[in-house]
Parts: C-alpha cells; structure tokens; sequence
C-alpha cells in the first residue's frame, strides 16, 4: 500500500512541476495609449466642457440684451442692454475659441504614438510586463 502511495505522490509531485506549455516562449507585444495621449485627451475634454459653459452662458445673456435690444435695428434703449449684447458676443467668441481648441487638442492626442508593452510568461509560471516608462 505505501508503494503505490508513494509511486501516485511522484506522479503528481511530477505533473505539478512541469509546465502544461511547450518549453518554447514567445513574449506577447501589445501597444496601448501612453500617458500624454490620456493628459491630452482630458485637457481636451476640459476645454469642450469650458466652451459649453461659455457658450450656455453667453446664449443667457443674449437672451436678456433681446428683451432690451432691437437687433433688427441695432439699437439698445438701455445702457443695461448695450451691456449685456457686448458680453453676449464676447462670450461667444470665446466659447468658439475654447472649441476650436478642443478640437485640435484632441486631434494631437490620436497622433500621439502608442506605447508598446511587451508581457512574458516563463515556464516557472511567472509574468514579466516590459513597457518603456
């Protein structure tokens, strides 16, 4: 009985210890998006979220100068009015200037390279990540 105990215990110490793969290994190279793809990606989306409030707020603003103005006219009656038109086009200019900006940051952050990561799995079972930091 404890020869065939001790014959099964080696079979399995055996069958533990060796990999289930072939000897040969071949590492696994991904790419993936750096770091300054996604700084760049997030200045972009901020500039979007500058430009909607901007814009919200200067659309506000243009309608408060259109219940004092007559745009048809150009004519203000109030200096409140005159105020609030000159804000509105400002805010405006500016709101299409934060998309503008937008826009192009976002279109750096795509031509930005990717990084390459390069993952190996030895025959002891271990994983090395390999990326360029």
């Amino acid at each position: 009985m404890e020869s065939r105990f001790t014959a099964l215990a080696s079979v399995m110490l055996a069958m533990w210890t060796r990999p289930a793969w072939s000897a040969e290994i071949h590492p696994k190279v991904t790419s993936k998006r750096s770091t300054e793809f996604w700084i760049t990606l997030c200045s972009a989306a901020a500039l979007g979220a500058a430009s909607a409030v901007t814009g919200g707020v200067a659309l506000s603003l243009r309608g408060s100068a259109a219940s004092k103005c007559n745009f048809d006219r150009n004519y203000c009656a109030t200096a409140a009015g005159q105020s609030d038109a000159s804000q509105a086009r400002t805010l405006a200019w500016v709101s299409t200037g934060l998309l503008a900006g937008a826009l192009v940051t976002a279109g750096v952050a795509f031509i930005l390279p990717k990084t390459n990561v390069t993952v190996e799995i030895t025959p002891t079972g271990s994983v090395g990540v390999h990326a360029p930091f």
